[in-house]
């Protein structure tokens, strides 16, 4: 496998395949050379194995890609979007996406599915050259979610459910058993940063229904970050709100 890693699921995922099949692993793609948990675990146990990732680099990724003998690619939490030039050199892209597609494809599903009420789910879907678009190889939902979940719970339960598919499935992608099923045309829509930063300001006199209101506030809800803004009297202004279940 060569495998594009980031953050904490990338090192979870690195760890799980190191320790069940390390043969496995040809080349780690990282995003840089710093001191997070993840290059250090994989300059350990890869050094010689590891490349990062810089637009100058492109061609020789791609003929990595292509000298290497796996036919998988994974992109675990990958933060880019490969270009074309990358695709179809091998024969199974595999990414992570925490939605349940073919719903809340593009950037920060989690607000999105709050704000929307769901379906909530993480998805391993196949690569293609539109975003989260491909085939879906392995899904699963997360089920029980109450008034008490915001951002920042759904985006931890969203890593966790990731990994626990990946490792459900980890021998079937090794073996190239991987379903590809087609998604749902119906639903196209891609959502970029730039939409949930407008949703999330606010008017003062806007009349609002209370329900969409709390979802709003909870899907928002991401320390450090700021939550719904508000402007007045030339004053800036964040909510960020806990809900509790007390009966």
């Amino acid at each position: 496998m060569i495998i594009f890693l980031h953050d904490n699921l990338g090192y979870k995922i690195l760890k799980f395949i190191n320790e069940k099949d390390s043969s496995s692993i040809e080349k780690l793609i990282l995003v840089n050379d710093d001191q997070s948990k993840l290059n250090k675990y994989a300059r350990k146990y890869f050094k010689k194995k590891i490349i990062y990732w810089a637009k100058s680099k492109d061609n020789k990724i791609i003929q990595e890609i292509r000298n290497s003998n796996s036919q998988i690619i994974l992109l675990v939490w990958w933060p880019y979007i490969l270009k074309k030039k990358f695709l179809n050199i091998k024969k199974y892209y595999l990414n992570t996406h925490p939605s349940y597609l073919p719903f809340f494809k593009g950037k920060d599903p989690n607000f999105w599915s709050l704000l929307k009420g769901g379906p909530y789910g993480v998805t391993l879907h196949h690569v293609n050259n539109k975003i989260d678009s491909g085939q879906i190889a392995f899904q699963s939902r997360i089920k029980n979610i109450d008034w008490t979940w915001d951002a920042k719970k759904l985006y931890d339960q969203s890593i966790f459910e990731l990994f626990s598919l990946f490792k459900k499935n980890f021998t079937n992608i090794k073996n190239h058993k991987i379903p590809a099923i087609e998604q749902a045309r119906k639903y196209k829509k891609i959502n970029f940063r730039k939409d949930m930063l407008k949703i999330s300001k606010i008017n003062l006199n806007s009349k609002i229904v209370v329900k969409n209101f709390l979802n709003l506030l909870r899907a928002k809800n991401f320390l450090p970050n700021d939550g719904i803004v508000f402007f007045d009297n030339k004053n800036k202004y964040s909510i960020n709100i806990k809900i509790n279940k007390i009966k």
